[in-house]
């Protein structure tokens, strides 16, 4: 039987300096952070300095507001995926299924498939305004393309015989 070569680790396999190794770069970001907030590089107004973060998420936390924040946020997702990803299967089914369909709408994915959702945002905004529905409606592109296209995919990949006996 061959002997199989190992490799050489360079470091030796042990969790506590995994768990180091890991937290270099988010120290690093850190003290860079502190570093530039300190030495004036960056405008406060742009960037807040460390101290102020941490002041404003314990103060968010004491109020109750950062929960607040956070379910209307996860509201927001949830609404925009079932939307965007029901809208996706339901559309894609369709074209998947439909040969004239699939014609149709050939060109216009074409067309917009390859625009990346935050490019709607200032039209999203000029559009519906600043509120919930805008920020609902980028949620809802984000999750229409890949369900529509895999959908789509799905049906034209699966055997025609299923597809004859589901019909």
């Amino acid at each position: 039987m061959e002997k199989r070569k190992r490799k050489k680790q360079i470091l030796p396999n042990n969790t506590a300096v995994s768990v180091l190794i890991s937290l270099i770069l988010p120290i690093l970001l850190l003290v860079f952070w502190f570093v530039g907030s300190n030495k004036e590089l960056f405008h406060p107004s742009i960037i807040p300095t460390p101290h102020k973060m941490w002041l404003q998420l314990t103060k968010m936390i004491s109020d109750g507001s950062l929960l607040e924040h956070i379910a209307i946020s996860f509201r927001r997702v949830i609404l925009g995926y079932l939307l965007g990803a029901a809208s996706g299967v339901f559309l894609g089914v369709l074209i998947g299924l439909y040969t004239r369909l699939n014609q149709l709408f050939l060109t216009l994915i074409g067309l917009l498939r390859p625009i990346p959702p935050i490019a709607c945002i200032p039209l999203f905004i000029l559009m519906m305004g600043i509120g919930e529905t805008s920020k609902t409606a980028l949620i809802f592109i984000g999750a229409f393309w890949p369900c529509l296209l895999n959908t789509i995919s799905g049906i034209h990949a699966a055997n025609p015989k299923l597809i004859e006996v589901a019909e």
